[in-house]
């Protein structure tokens, strides 16, 4: 990343405390990047045990790209609209998450711009999904 460009994270996130990511994963025909069941225990990078409150299956997008419209594209080219995901057993939340962290200047001021085709926009909608978008702002 540039120092005057965005940090974009463009993730699908399914989330359920009864969630099976293994039931995610056979019905989507994707293997995501991130999973846990509740109650998974892992050990954290500091070195302290973390259950996990409820199950996750993300997949992230990996992509060199600084565009939105680019990392957008690869999630909705990875998953198939077919699937309703509030009716597979266990699931309580699955949205299509965007997070923008961008640089400040000395005043604390940031900004970037986004565009989306028409085309994409309709393609993201016919996932069936909320679209989450999170803006974090710090200063370099």
């Amino acid at each position: 990343m540039m120092k005057d460009e965005p940090m974009l994270i463009i993730a699908l996130y399914v989330t359920g405390t009864k969630l099976d990511p293994d039931r995610i994963t056979e019905i989507l025909g994707i293997e995501p990047n991130r999973k846990r069941s509740c109650g998974e225990k892992r050990i954290s990078s500091s070195g302290h045990e973390i259950t996990a409150k409820c199950g996750l299956w993300g997949l992230v997008i990996e992509s060199d790209s600084p565009l939105l419209e680019v990392q957008l594209a690869q999630l909705v080219e990875k998953v198939r609209p077919s699937q309703t995901f509030p009716t597979v057993a266990g699931v309580e939340e699955a949205y299509v998450d965007v997070f923008i962290a961008l640089g400040s200047d000395s005043d604390g001021n940031a900004n970037c711009d986004l565009s989306l085709s028409a085309d994409l926009l309709t393609q993201v909608a016919r996932l069936g999904l909320p679209l989450k978008i999170t803006v974090s702002v710090g200063r370099d």
